[in-house]
């Protein structure tokens, strides 16, 4: 079996590292760790706290990168794609909409959407 260099994130979580790492300088070299690793898993997307600058400079960017250069990415939600598309409207402005539909135009045209079913072992 191949090793293959894999990052999972955890969006919330995600998000608040990437604000922490502006305030280092060091967000560049964050980005480019998840533009270019050779698999992205990002858990539970749709429960970050969403602002158009989580939409269109974080997830914008690196989905923009992943999908040209054909990286395979993989998300969980408990959303659906029309309600992830609602949650990155975020006020739910025409510009807001527009920007979420082509989030979540990057998101479809690269995925098959699977829904998984059973106990949540949360609890």
């Amino acid at each position: 079996m191949a090793d293959i260099e894999t990052i999972l994130v955890h969006a919330p979580g995600f998000v608040s590292e990437a604000k922490r790492k502006i305030r280092t300088d060091s967000f560049d070299s964050f980005l480019t760790s998840f533009q270019h690793v050779p698999v992205l898993l990002i858990d539970d997307i749709g429960a970050e706290a969403i602002s158009p600058w989580v939409r269109d400079e974080l997830f914008g960017i690196i989905l923009q990168y992943r999908m040209m250069h054909r990286l395979p990415t993989l998300y969980s939600s408990n959303f659906s794609g029309e309600e992830l598309e609602t949650h990155f409207s975020i006020d739910g402005s025409p510009q807001n909409k527009m920007k979420a539909q082509r989030l979540m135009q990057r998101i479809s045209t690269t995925t098959t959407q699977i829904e998984l079913k059973g106990e949540n072992r949360r609890r």
